[in-house]
């Protein structure tokens, strides 16, 4: 039967979407009138049949660049944009049609599409610690500040504090298991990020992460990384804490990061 190994997918894709609209809705709430409205970078969209439908049909609810962090098939793609319609988006049956086969040829398991290519790309030839930190700065500030926040400290129900947090100051093995794969929580999912960063990205942010706001953790380099992306290179849903905890032998210290 193919329905049964598809409906985890996208449950976990329709969680990862909740989330995106959630902290887009909710940046625009907290705007002051007049100011244009936080959130996450404007990534261009690729071209083709569709784009426009879905920069205007999508930007009621959420900027349309949200859309990259999700990879689905064209039944998965069905079941999110006939869902959108379901939830009021004023769009024709056949408006809908041609957004999901946008999705779908641009957003599948197949087609890469690497918005995020040129965003702290100085992280591939950093000679030190210094220059990893300032190329990992630039992609917090570009990828995760909408969530976690400038200052590292989170936003409830949305994204959980990285000050503190025992699984981002653990041992390399969890955090970078966290941004190859993503991480569920009690509230929400962080998208899985490992397809769209490189190895070199990925250690220049949690360097900066785990040396920034007065933490001292030890750096990461893009060796372990790769390690670590084809040691797990079979994985396809996040992690939970307990499979963290159960990879690292130990509960770390610090405030959970949940």
């Amino acid at each position: 039967m193919r329905f049964a190994p598809t409906i985890p997918r996208l449950l976990a894709t329709a969680i990862a979407i909740a989330l995106a609209w959630m902290t887009a809705l909710d940046a625009v709430r907290q705007t002051p009138q007049g100011a244009p409205p936080a959130g996450p970078p404007s990534i261009a969209l690729p071209e083709g049949d569709g784009k426009r439908l879905v920069e205007r049909l999508c930007s009621e609810c959420h900027d349309p660049s949200l859309v990259i962090f999700t990879r689905e098939d064209a039944d998965g793609w069905a079941v999110i944009v006939n869902d959108m319609g379901a939830r009021g988006a004023k769009a024709k049956p056949e408006e809908l049609q041609v957004i999901t086969s946008y999705l779908a040829a641009h957003f599948n398991r197949q087609n890469e599409f690497a918005p995020f290519k040129t965003v702290g790309a100085a992280a591939a030839t950093a000679r030190n610690e210094q220059e990893l930190f300032a190329a990992g700065k630039e992609i917090y500030g570009t990828l995760c500040a909408v969530c976690h926040q400038p200052d590292g400290r989170g936003r409830d129900k949305v994204a959980p504090p990285l000050v503190g947090s025992e699984l981002t100051l653990a041992p390399p093995a969890i955090p970078v298991r966290i941004m190859l794969h993503g991480k569920a929580g009690p509230v929400n999912v962080m998208p899985a990020l490992g397809s769209f960063l490189s190895d070199d990205q990925i250690a220049a942010v949690l360097t900066y992460v785990r040396r920034e706001w007065g933490q001292s953790a030890s750096p990461i380099d893009a060796a372990a990384v790769k390690g670590i992306r084809t040691t797990t290179a079979g994985r396809a849903r996040p992690w939970t804490t307990e499979e963290l905890k159960q990879v690292s032998g130990q509960s770390g210290k610090g405030a959970p990061y949940e």
